[in-house]
């Protein structure tokens, strides 16, 4: 497990968002899924001062629509799958990637 200095915020700018987005679109792809995540200029926010980049997904409930493959690998079952996606979303929110 190798753990990176991104805070959270680091993911609200186009680096910071491009980045994510190629983290989980590699994460579902190591699994035989293929996602779309596309990256969305927001508005202006008061709040960070700037424009923010909104990265956005086709995944339902944090899980991909359709399989990469026709037959997924027999240890990705439903209940792992589930298990992995909150993962995933737990350790991008605290800047971790796996590997």
């Amino acid at each position: 497990m190798i753990v990176t200095s991104a805070r959270l915020d680091d993911y609200t700018d186009r680096p910071g968002a491009s980045a994510l987005k190629a983290r989980i679109e590699a994460y579902w792809r190591e699994r035989g899924f293929d996602i779309q995540v596309m990256l969305v200029e927001g508005a202006f926010s008061q709040s960070l001062r700037c424009c923010r980049m909104d990265v956005r997904s086709d995944l339902v409930n944090g899980l991909p629509r359709q399989a990469l493959r026709a037959a997924a690998p027999a240890n990705l079952v439903y209940g792992n799958l589930c298990a992995a996606s909150h993962a995933a979303t737990a350790s991008a929110s605290r800047g971790v990637i796996s590997g």
